[in-house]
């Protein structure tokens, strides 16, 4: 007797039995091969896609008759065709709370026109709410009139120079810069291998390696007035992590000292200031009255000295000493500037130095 051969099982094929769910991914396929004006037939799609020839016909009638893709099919070449173009993306569900959460996150960067991707995005949420078809129910001039945005102090950031800067970072492309420092008259050429883009307190920073000094730098983004590629590569730092390296920062600058920083606001600031997360490593205090203390511990005093003034009365430096005596300079500088005795006691009550 002779034995049958045994065939051997078919590579696995996926399969999507479900009605009421069609793979987004193989939806997709199906369309852009449509699309293109391919004519594919069934078996072509099936091979191509890998998925079983009543599967690929499901899709299709799916797309036809439930999305109203105007698919037609020739009977004597056995292909299908689009008949007219197609916009929108197949079977893209979305919630009006989802459409929500991707208005504000455009409008938050929009809103700050010193945003490089302002245009972009603008453009790229049209399109994508324009290709939705009938999943939800919304009114964008509604949305506009519903959310507003406002921020002082934003970077006027150059497209220009946002562009070519991620493509060296992502190539590891060495970077020609005239960078114009704050004290010099005139900008200085250097040759940078450039790290990471950051946009952090509303200005655009750029960390990169400088050659000539052989360190990690930080360079703000609006004061490079010329750019170029000078064609020598490196190896691109895509490990680097920038919130390690400002961990122990109050912003961008990195220092190399050591403080344990200690505030006591009054009770009218402390709300103020435990409402937001000024750094990861805060550690706030409440104290009996509702007055609040912060703790903190940075590599640096630059920023911080800053934000300490921003409070003035309603914030007193307990330690440490260094910024104790800083912030007294700054006050009796300021008290020199606009004179008077009610200035000097003033300057007096916000920087007690713990005993």
């Amino acid at each position: 007797m002779l034995k049958r051969k045994r065939r051997k099982p078919r590579k696995s094929i996926k399969q999507d039995k479900t009605t009421g769910h069609h793979g987004l991914d193989r939806l997709m396929l199906i369309h852009q091969l449509l699309q293109a004006g391919k004519e594919p037939t069934v078996k072509e799609l099936s091979e191509q896609l890998g998925y079983s020839r009543k599967t690929i016909v499901r899709s299709i009638n799916y797309l036809r008759d439930e999305r109203g893709y105007p698919i037609s099919f020739d009977r004597k070449t056995n292909r299908y065709r689009y008949t007219a173009d197609v916009v929108a993306l197949p079977d893209v569900t979305v919630t009006e709370q989802q459409l929500f959460a991707l208005f504000v996150a455009t409008k938050t960067l929009t809103d700050f026109k010193g945003h490089p991707l302002h245009g972009h995005l603008t453009e790229i949420f049209k399109k994508l709410t324009q290709g939705l078809r009938g999943s939800v129910s919304f009114s964008l001039s509604g949305m506009e009139n519903a959310l507003s945005m406002k921020a002082s102090g934003v970077a006027m950031a150059n497209p220009d120079r946002f562009f070519p800067i991620n493509q060296a970072i992502t190539q590891g492309e060495e970077l020609l810069i005239h960078y114009h420092k704050l004290a010099d008259e005139e900008p200085m050429a250097r040759i940078i291998q450039p790290w990471r883009l950051a946009f952090i307190n509303n200005q655009w920073y750029l960390f990169a390696h400088d050659n000539l000094r052989q360190e990690l730098r930080c360079f703000v983004l609006s004061r490079i007035s010329h750019l170029e590629k000078n064609g020598t590569f490196f190896q691109p730092q895509r490990n680097f992590d920038l919130e390690a390296h400002l961990c122990d920062s109050f912003g961008v600058y990195k220092g190399k000292e050591s403080h344990d920083i200690h505030l006591r606001f009054t009770s009218t600031a402390a709300r103020l200031v435990g409402e937001r997360q000024w750094h990861p490593r805060q550690r706030l205090v409440p104290l009996p009255g509702g007055e609040l203390e912060f703790h903190l511990h940075l590599n640096n005093l630059n920023e911080i000295l800053h934000w300490v003034l921003y409070w003035g009365e309603q914030c007193t430096v307990l330690g440490p000493e260094a910024l104790v005596q800083q912030v007294r300079e700054q006050s009796a500088g300021m008290l020199r500037k606009y004179g008077g005795e009610g200035g000097r006691q003033s300057s007096q009550s916000t920087v007690v130095s713990r005993q």
